[in-house]
């Protein structure tokens, strides 16, 4: 009984904290001199490790045999005695087991607080990490959301945690600190699982939206390769293609937000979050690499659009070097020029090949990129369809996502290699551009050249010109031209050695691969510059030659209108000789006012020329100059032509004179023989009146001569109209002006010979007076007047003598009228004809008696040595006359003849003394 007691109040004492217990055995320990126990510690540790069974280890027995109670009685007193002791045992090992149970609780405290903070720290992060993520999405926000349950979480276990570690008494705490910290990091490990997720979501995201940049960019490349080329067919496809896989890029990209940021209405994300988002995770994934495929083929497309475009620039840029070799032949064939042009234009045509090789390989890659693409979407319903059927849809999305993921590197790799070939296609192009700055530059060589041989050639042109016509204008000019031509000659160099610069920077440049080409093209710039500098001053001489020549045309205009002004001088002149002239007057006025206004002209063109800004400019005002001299000339031409019709004119009317002028010396004659016939009479000389008859024959003959000239000019001036009027038929080679001339010089020709047969004549007359005269001492008185004697025939001699000082005067106005060959034939057929006639006469020069001789000595011209031997002759002369006359008055007083005879006597006497007198 004692023992059931013993054992309820020790239970009894251990549901008490074990307070009883305490007192005991502390009063027991006290008087044993031992520390006392913990209050509450005495049994409160003994059954924490397996409490019922310790209790039934305390009820199983009434005896305690090896450390047990058991139920025998009789042992009551041992048990009493034993009690004590055991129980010290028993209190010992408990306050040991408390210890140990304390150390553990502060263990476990510690190990909560390592594990909570450690959880805060992940929790936080994971939170961060949400935070920075910019392209919203469920997961992120659901990570944010987790992440901060998890701090709460672990804060609250710390907290926990650091009381146990503090007291260290309550075991209820530290298991609660480490229930707690655990919770806190599994929260933490879901956050940052989710966290993760978010992240790798976001990163998806950020591939979509990559993916719908890449597709649009490929397309707005695209468009602006084939801008202007919309309505070719090829352009057309390339725009199809690229804006179709831009919009299934765009579509797949939407698809995959969508899942990133929506939740489905049945859906509860408070249950298997991270595997809900792990489950969208994949789905986002396979549109993500849907839209990533049709951005790859959108660039491969628009890599092979670039390669097709890149392709026309090489060709391009050979067919500028193709031109630019053309004009480096055609300019300087067989030349260094020349040369380099043909080994880049090889180049250039080398660089087209690699081009169209790379632009059909790209095409093949760039139908395979396509292929796999189309692929993938077959994949991708395969995949679905599989995975309704079997109900296996995470498998099925994983197993999709994996084949797109190859078919989007397979997409890639072909896109790559797209690219690479439109790579080539630019580094042919490089080489082709690089081909074509040569060609340029050579081009530009050449061109510079010939603008300097062109501004050379310029200014030799002004040069010779101001030569041979001097004024201010003309000078300046040709000067301006030299230094123009200096420039180009500087130019033309600097331009030959950028050219050179050129191809040393193209050798450089055609060992890389890459980069851009700007040193070449710099080269290249210089010699072009130079070259145009080159043109522009070869331009400036040019127009300064064209000044030069249209400053000459303007004086050649104004000599041209000054000689048609002299000829209309001339015509004016003639017309107030004789009224027939009127008309060619009329038209050399006309001519030289035509020819003024030409050279007005010639003046204003010359005046623009110097203005002009461009050579057709400055032509064209040469042209109107040039022109304008021309018809300056043409309207001269007319003027003398007119001039010389005047002149035939006036030929033909003095021709007309000479006959009346020979008309009367024949009368005269008459007269003479008709007084040698009466002189016969007296004296009974028949040889007197055959004397006088003979010279009688002589003016006869004169007449005839005379009246053929006259014949002779009237032709003259039949033809001479016949040019004036346009109808006239030229020799070969003749021009209307030779043709006027020569009519004007027949007839001038002709007067001149009428005039000789009037001098004749006159001779003639003079000399049978002298004959029927002699030996008639008896005649007083002769009342006859000799040729010339009478108003009319003074009147016609100064007519004759006033036209020919008007001849003299205007000799030199008009000496270039008549060639100098024209005079001399006039010179040779005078000498022939006066022989010719004198044959006819039957007057030999050694037959002439000596009175023709003495009068061809009179008519000489006088000068120092003859003027006073002449004087002295003629005053002896006139003396001896006189004295016969008187004599022969005298004698013809005293004859007895009849009065007729006498009568007649006395007309040739008054003659006679008239003549003399005129001598």
């Amino acid at each position: 009984m004692f023992q059931t007691l013993f054992a309820q109040r020790v239970l009894c004492t251990h549901k008490a904290s074990g307070k009883d217990v305490d007192d005991i055995h502390n009063a027991a320990n006290k008087n044993k001199g031992k520390t006392n126990l913990r209050n509450g510690f005495s049994f409160k540790n003994i059954f924490a490790k397996d409490e019922n069974n310790n209790l039934k280890e305390e009820d199983d027995g009434e005896n305690f045999q090896n450390g047990e109670l058991t139920d025998n009685s009789n042992n009551l007193e041992m048990l009493e005695k034993e009690l004590p002791e055991k129980l010290e045992e028993v209190q010992v090992k408990a306050q040991e087991s408390g210890n140990e149970e304390k150390a553990q609780a502060v263990e476990k405290a510690k190990t909560a607080k390592q594990t909570a903070e450690n959880a805060e720290k992940v929790a936080v992060e994971a939170k961060e990490k949400a935070e920075k993520i910019t392209v919203t999405s469920k997961a992120s926000e659901q990570a944010k959301e987790v992440a901060q349950k998890a701090i709460s979480t672990a804060k609250g276990a710390i907290e926990k945690a650091k009381v146990v570690i503090e007291k260290g008494d309550q075991i209820e705490n530290a298991e609660n600190a480490k229930t707690e910290a655990e919770q806190a990091q599994s929260a933490a490990d879901e956050a940052k699982k989710i966290a993760n997720i978010a992240e790798e979501t976001a990163t998806e995201l950020t591939k979509a939206e990559e993916a719908i940049r890449e597709a649009e960019k490929a397309k707005n490349d695209v468009l602006n390769l084939v801008k202007g080329l919309e309505e070719t067919e090829k352009a057309k496809s390339a725009i199809e293609k690229v804006k179709t896989v831009e919009e299934k890029a765009k579509a797949a990209a939407l698809i995959a937000k969508k899942e990133a940021t929506e939740w489905e209405k049945e859906e509860k994300p408070e249950e298997k979050l991270a595997e809900k988002l792990e489950e969208k995770l994949k789905k986002v994934k396979e549109n993500v690499k849907k839209a990533e495929i049709a951005a790859e083929v959108a660039k491969a497309q628009a890599a092979l659009t670039n390669a097709e475009e890149e392709k026309k620039e090489v060709e391009k840029a050979k067919d500028v070097a193709e031109k630019a070799k053309v004009v480096v032949e055609e300019l300087a064939k067989e030349s260094e020029a020349a040369r380099k042009s043909s080994e880049a234009v090889q180049n250039a045509s080398d660089a087209v090949q690699s081009a169209n090789a790379a632009v059909v390989k790209a095409n093949q890659k760039a139908t395979a990129a396509e292929t796999e693409a189309k692929a993938a979407d077959i994949e991708a319903k395969a995949a679905d369809i599989e995975a309704k059927a079997a109900d296996i849809e995470a498998n099925a999305a994983q197993i999709e996502v994996n084949t797109l993921e190859q078919i989007l590197q397979k997409v890639k790799e072909n896109a790559k290699e797209v690219e690479t070939e439109a790579g080539n296609v630019k580094k042919a192009r490089r080489k082709a551009e690089i081909a074509a700055e040569v060609t340029k530059a050579q081009e530009a060589k050449v061109k510079a050249e010939k603008a300097k041989t062109e501004a050379d050639g310029a200014k030799d042109k002004a040069v010779k010109i101001a030569d041979t016509c001097k004024t201010q204008a003309i000078t300046s000019a040709a000067e301006k031209a030299k230094a123009e031509a200096q420039t180009a000659n500087q130019k033309a160099k600097e331009a030959s050695d950028a050219a050179a610069n050129t191809v040393t920077e193209a050798d450089k440049e055609k060992a890389k691969d890459e980069g851009t080409i700007e040193n070449v093209k710099g080269k290249a710039s210089d010699a072009i510059q130079a070259a145009e500098a080159a043109e522009k001053a070869k331009v400036q001489a040019q127009i300064a030659a064209e000044v030069v020549e249209a400053e000459a045309a303007k004086e050649e205009a104004k000599k041209e209108a000054d000689l048609a002004d002299a000829a209309k001088e001339v015509a004016k002149k003639a017309a107030e000789t004789t009224k027939e002239a009127e008309e060619a007057k009329n038209k050399a006025e006309n001519a030289a006012k035509m020819a003024k206004e030409h050279a007005g002209v010639a003046d204003k063109a010359a005046a623009e020329a110097g203005k002009a800004n461009t050579v057709e400019e400055a032509k064209s005002q040469t042209t109107k100059a040039t022109q304008a001299a021309g018809e300056a000339k043409k309207e001269k031409i007319e003027a003398q032509i007119a001039a010389e019709v005047a002149k035939a004119q006036v030929a033909k009317e003095e021709t007309k004179k000479e006959v009346q002028k020979v008309e009367e010396a024949k009368k005269k004659a008459q007269k003479a023989v008709e007084i040698a016939i009466a002189a016969e009479k007296v004296n009974k000389k028949g040889d007197i009146v055959t004397k006088t008859k003979e010279k009688q024959g002589v003016v006869e003959t004169s007449l005839t001569a005379v009246k053929r000239e006259e014949s002779e000019a009237e032709k003259a001036v039949t033809e001479a109209k016949k040019v004036l009027k346009k109808e006239q038929t030229l020799a070969e080679g003749e021009t209307p002006l030779q043709k006027v001339q020569k009519a004007a010089i027949n007839a001038e020709t002709a007067l001149n010979k009428a005039k000789t047969q009037a001098t004749t004549a006159e001779e003639a007359v003079k000399q049978a007076l002298e004959l029927a005269v002699t030996d008639h001492p008896n005649i007083v008185e002769l009342d006859y007047t000799s040729p010339g004697g009478n108003g009319e025939t003074t009147d016609t001699v100064e007519d004759v003598s006033e036209e020919q000082d008007y001849k003299n005067g205007q000799e030199e106005q008009v000496k270039q009228y008549a060639p100098q060959k024209y005079e001399e034939d006039e010179e040779e057929v005078e000498e022939v004809e006066e022989v010719e006639e004198v044959e006819e006469n039957g007057h030999a020069p050694k037959e002439e008696s000596k009175d023709q001789k003495e009068n061809k000595k009179e008519g000489a011209p006088l000068n120092d040595d003859n003027a006073h031997k002449f004087l002295e002759g003629n005053y002896k002369k006139v003396k001896d006359v006189k004295k016969e006359d008187a004599a022969l008055l005298k004698k013809m007083m005293n004859l007895d003849v009849d009065a007729e005879v006498i009568n007649t006597l006395k007309d040739l006497g008054q003659d006679i003394n008239q003549y003399l007198e005129n001598i």
